[in-house]
């Protein structure tokens, strides 16, 4: 599988990736599954994600659900759907607008 590479200010479709990166500020317009998405910045993804692995350092919004193995989350995120996560980890702030269903939470 590709990876989606995200550096600067950008925009993406969404599509079915290894590994997602993004650095800095980026919209993603579709929904995403991957194994990894890791973002330091900002990303706003109007779609639904599901991955085994989610690192945010900075700020998150999930206008759709979120379906993920572990997050680890350094700032803020919003899920604007429901959330369905196994293990999270979080320094920061996360709003859950839908359902939320976690397996194990750890909030710092």
């Amino acid at each position: 599988m590709n990876n989606l590479v995200l550096i600067g200010h950008g925009s993406a479709s969404g599509g079915v990736y290894d590994r997602v990166k993004i650095s800095g500020d980026a919209t993603i317009t579709g929904d995403v599954e991957c194994e990894e998405l890791v973002c330091i910045g900002r990303v706003k993804m109007k779609g639904n994600i599901k991955a085994k692995t989610i690192r945010i350092n900075g700020e998150a919004t999930f206008e759709g659900c979120v379906d993920a193995n572990r997050m680890k989350l350094y700032g803020q995120s919003t899920v604007g759907d429901y959330a369905q996560i196994k293990i999270a980890t979080v320094y920061g702030e996360v709003k859950v607008k839908g359902n939320a269903a976690f397996d194990s939470i750890n909030l710092k």
